[in-house]
């Protein structure tokens, strides 16, 4: 959805197709991401569960430098909208 629309789903497609989509199909980044937030996408969806971003603990996640500009004090104190 970073790009506005999903890679995975097409309009007529049952949960069943989706569901198998997503753990057999390869996901390939739009051309036009940075290559940060490609990477922070590639790591999230990391089939193998150990080595996927957050596996570690949420200290991963927020540490990624694709959201290195949040300031999470902020957001978690709903100070801030959310990106």
């Amino acid at each position: 959805m970073m790009c506005g629309r999903s890679t995975l789903f097409s309009k007529n497609m049952s949960e069943q197709e989706l569901s198998c989509k997503i753990l057999n199909e390869e996901i390939i980044p739009n051309a036009s991401m940075s290559s940060s937030c490609k990477n922070l996408i590639m790591r999230l969806i990391e089939k193998n569960k150990e080595k996927r971003l957050g596996a570690k603990g949420i200290e991963e996640i927020i540490s990624h430098p694709w959201l290195k500009n949040i300031n999470w004090r902020s957001l978690y104190l709903q100070k801030i909208k959310v990106p």
